[in-house]
């Protein structure tokens, strides 16, 4: 086996995004070696309410994340699965921009002559706007060249829109006597004309200034976005195309829109839907408890970490029968997805808004049996929790103190925002996390909303200082501006990074490098520190 020092090591990163009032975290598991990234898997658990979902996909690009191996949906409440639709929208939207984009660019490409180029492009735009494209595979079929080619004797324009114009009908033209093609990805002519007059326009303009079919596709996406709903208006990369979606499958609280998306259907204007072409997505619903769900079928790397299913639909594993289903009168909570993230000796668990009634449960199963490992055998059962996402944005419905007393957590987060109608974190799950004798300390996402053991924000003109660790005996611990806007740095949201090594996974209780790190913006610092580190020791 390679160690760390040889240059070969596992890096852990557990992010917590700010989304508000809702859910969302982002596993990244990594090898180096000699400072190279060598393989990484990914996993989305949750994207908030619809309009957080730009601010989960500008967060994972930002750290230059291209393709996104999972997606988990813990249960179908809107603040953890209405993110994940606008975002499968916005990607399947993308990937119709990008087909258009692509033929357009190609077919322009071929001609020298600017009013040629957009002709071209145009034409070959509007041939897969109006059905000439493979489902699923290639970008676009053998009949968008045939439009194309059928410009060949036909007087182009030099006026730039006429150009497009005459590219669009021809290609109208030609297809009219078409069979088989398949659905229109527009259904007004005006907004087909739009699109495809725009594709013609950015692929001349591209080829001339020398770039990429990625400002082409730019511009096909403007066009197309405004028959979007207004939480997937933007672009993805086609981060989604290829992603395995985990979720509890059909239940009476499946949103129609979530489980269009997921199938790579897109409504664009008029309630007019679409199927996305070249999406490729593997659905995998209800997954079985225990299963290791972060590798899937790929064979498991040593030391790599891996994430294991300890509850979903009313059911934990591992737990006495007598004691199933979950039944707390909480029907769409109870049906939440738990997962255990272990990194040899680190073990972190989230559970949606499995309230206490299955929370309980979870923390017996996993303190008192071995998790199964894919490739055979059993992975040693844990000492204790390292850390947990606290249930349900620390409601008083989940983090009970016989979770807290069986688990013993050295740390907790809780994802929670402004809402007045919420004000989460309860007062009783503070008090918990408070007076537990394991639990260091418990880091929360921008909370506007202060109770005893939570100063919220005190802001630089506050009497008891800036930081919140100066007040005696308190463990809470704000990432974001919280409101007070830094003159520096500007407005800051809590997101938050748990990072550990595979050194401080593989340390031995009661050794120095037995840690790990939870990163983010923290207000009460002096302007402009922005971003610190809190260590948890010996967790």
């Amino acid at each position: 086996m390679e160690s760390e020092e040889a240059g070969m090591a596992w890096q852990l990163d557990i992010h917590t995004i700010d989304v508000g009032q809702g859910e969302s975290a982002l596993l990244v598991a990594r090898e180096i070696v000699g400072g190279a990234i060598q393989q990484q898997r990914t996993m989305l658990i949750d994207g908030g309410e619809g309009g957080a979902a730009s601010t989960v996909h500008d967060y994972i690009a930002a750290l230059g994340v291209a393709r996104l191996d999972s997606i988990l949906v813990s249960h179908y409440d809107s603040d953890h699965s209405g993110g994940i639709a606008s975002l499968l929208i916005a990607d399947n939207a993308y990937r119709i921009a990008d087909m258009i984009a692509q033929a357009a660019h190609a077919e322009a490409s071929v001609r020298a002559v600017r009013n040629q180029r957009i002709a071209y492009g145009a034409s070959a735009a509007m041939a897969v706007v109006l059905g000439a494209y493979s489902l699923p595979g290639a970008a676009y079929g053998n009949l968008v060249y045939s439009a194309a080619a059928a410009l060949l004797l036909a007087a182009i324009p030099a006026n730039d829109a006429a150009a497009a114009e005459t590219g669009c009908k021809s290609a109208r033209g030609f297809l009219s006597v078409q069979q088989n093609l398949n659905p229109s990805l527009l259904v007004s002519a005006s907004s087909q004309n739009r699109v495809a007059k725009a594709a013609g326009v950015a692929a001349a303009n591209a080829l001339e200034h020398g770039e990429t079919v990625d400002s082409t596709r730019s511009a096909v996406f403007r066009s197309l976005a405004t028959a979007l709903p207004r939480e997937s208006r933007f672009e993805t990369g086609g981060i989604c195309a290829n992603t395995r979606i985990i979720d509890i499958g059909d239940t009476p609280h499946r949103p129609a829109n979530y489980a269009l998306a997921v199938d790579g259907r897109v409504t664009i204007s008029s309630n007019y839907r679409v199927q996305a072409p070249g999406i490729a997505r593997n659905h995998e619903e209800d997954p079985a408890l225990g299963s290791e769900i972060l590798w899937g079928a790929t064979p498991l790397p040593l030391n790599a970490p891996t994430v294991h299913v300890v509850a979903c639909r009313k059911m934990v594993w591992r737990a006495p029968q007598r004691s199933l289903p979950i039944a707390s009168g909480q029907p769409d909570n109870d049906d939440s997805i738990g997962l255990v993230i272990r990194f040899n000796g680190f073990t972190f668990y989230s559970g949606g808004d499995l309230p206490t009634e299955g929370e309980d449960l979870v923390g017996a199963a996993i303190m008192n049996n071995d998790l199964p490992n894919p490739i055979g055998g059993a992975f040693p059962r844990a000492a204790r929790l390292a850390a947990f996402k606290c249930g349900h944005h620390g409601a008083d419905t989940a983090t009970s103190v016989a979770f807290l007393n069986a688990t013993r957590p050295s740390a907790a987060v809780i994802s929670c925002g402004e809402n007045a109608g919420f004000q989460h974190p309860a007062q009783v799950t503070v008090d918990h996390l408070h007076d537990s004798v394991d639990a260091q300390q418990f880091f929360l996402t921008n909370c506007r909303y202060a109770t005893n053991h939570v100063p919220a924000s005190f802001g630089p003109d506050h009497p008891f200082g800036r930081d919140q660790m100066n007040a005696a005996n308190n463990k809470s611990f704000l990432f974001g501006d919280n409101g007070n806007v830094d003159p520096i740095f500007g407005p800051q949201p809590g997101h938050m990074r748990l990072s550990i090594s595979q050194a401080a996974s593989l340390a031995a209780n009661g050794a120095v490098d037995r840690q790990f790190t939870v990163t983010g913006y923290n207000d009460d610092q002096p302007p402009g520190n922005g971003v610190v580190d809190r260590t948890i020791h010996n967790y």
